[in-house]
């Protein structure tokens, strides 16, 4: 599959020629940018291709073995993708009145099992009825779907996500894409093991503020969490919060575990607050920092064990891995090692990733197309 991506510096219609110089009759332009100029680039990129769809965002980005915040950084697809674009307004509170226009353009693409994907980018990681509805469609075809909330800063600004020039806040924007010549495949890389074979089951939840209330009808969260991180309970709320960066939570689900990251805790109270809603009765673990050097480069043996000639990568990688990763002084060994593994790489750093019908945090999610 033919597949573009450009860079650029300078002032909005600067940094958007460059990006695009030598990107002629794309049939979808995926661009990142700048949070201050979101709303010129959007509307530069969509002027210079009116005919076409145009989606993107803010936020740490990456593109071909660099990554920065204040460029323009643009992926492009052409005649050998067939695509459909669209926003889904209202995503956390009402998507399924999105859904029969989804399904219609789903449908529309003749989407196959192993050709086709749902690329996407959101503005708040509390998507979850989003990702259940659109997944009753794209299951019936086997499609999967990576993207991921944007994250701006911790200052947690307002965040909009753009399509054809337009900005939408509490929104989706989408891409369904069919690979003509080739195959799609998704991954999901989690770099944090289960340390043995305890599981906990959530008795007691709050599902508007994400907290864990009770383990195992009656078992304190917090006393499960630090016993099992040999932490002292009486440590401060930072210390155990900053501790998930090297053992958050999975969510067993059969034999697959979906990572969720803590948010906030008062102790002594038992209370765990995470980055995305526990359900009543999930089955929890405590993880640990795995070897994630050798898991990286597992990751990238397998992906050309299984598409041996990809044309290109889009991922989405948490901003704790980010942070995790920056501070240990290799991220830019890990962006530049998946520039190598196909033709183009373009992704960005998100506040919360998603993988089919499941959000999750710390991890990378990422489809490769032939």
């Amino acid at each position: 599959m033919k597949s573009f991506v450009g860079k650029g510096k300078g002032s909005p219609a600067e940094a958007v020629e460059e990006a695009c110089q030598g990107l002629f009759f794309p049939s979808l332009v995926v661009f990142m940018t700048a949070y201050e100029n979101l709303g010129e680039v959007a509307k530069a990129i969509h002027e210079k291709y009116p005919d076409i769809p145009t989606m993107g965002s803010t936020g740490i980005k990456i593109a071909n073995g660099t990554f920065d915040t204040t460029s323009v950084f643009v992926m492009a697809f052409f005649q050998d993708a067939v695509v459909r674009c669209d926003v889904i307004e209202n995503a956390s509170e009402t998507p399924l009145l999105a859904m029969r226009r989804f399904e219609s353009q789903l449908d529309g693409i003749n989407p196959g099992e192993s050709d086709t994907v749902c690329l996407e980018m959101c503005t708040s990681a509390n998507i979850s009825r989003c990702l259940v509805a659109m997944a009753c469609f794209l299951q019936r075809y086997g499609v999967s779907l990576v993207g991921g909330a944007i994250f701006e800063s911790l200052d947690f600004p307002p965040i909009h996500v753009a399509l054809n020039g337009e900005l939408y806040d509490d929104a989706m924007v989408y891409a369904l894409i069919k690979n003509t010549t080739g195959k799609v495949k998704v991954y999901k890389n989690n770099i944090y093991l289960q340390q043995d074979n305890k599981l906990h089951f959530a008795t007691k939840t709050k599902m508007s503020d994400m907290s864990i209330l009770e383990f195992d009808n009656g078992l304190s969260p917090l006393e499960i969490y630090t016993s099992e991180t040999n932490l002292d309970i009486t440590t401060t709320k930072e210390n155990i919060i900053n501790n998930t960066f090297v053992a958050p939570f999975g969510r067993v689900v059969g034999d697959d575990i979906y990572i969720i990251s803590l948010r906030d805790c008062s102790p002594p109270a038992p209370e765990l607050a995470c980055f995305r809603a526990v359900n009543l009765n999930d089955c929890l673990c405590v993880l640990s920092l795995g070897d994630y050097e050798k898991i990286e480069d597992e990751l990238r043996a397998k992906i050309h064990e299984d598409i041996p000639n990809p044309s290109l990568i889009f991922s989405v990688d948490c901003i704790f891995r980010f942070m995790l990763y920056s501070q240990k002084g290799y991220f830019d060994t890990y962006v530049r090692n998946m520039n190598e593994v196909a033709r183009n790489h373009f992704g960005f750093v998100s506040g919360g990733e998603q993988i089919n019908d499941q959000p999750v945090n710390q991890t990378a999610v990422i489809a490769v197309f032939e």
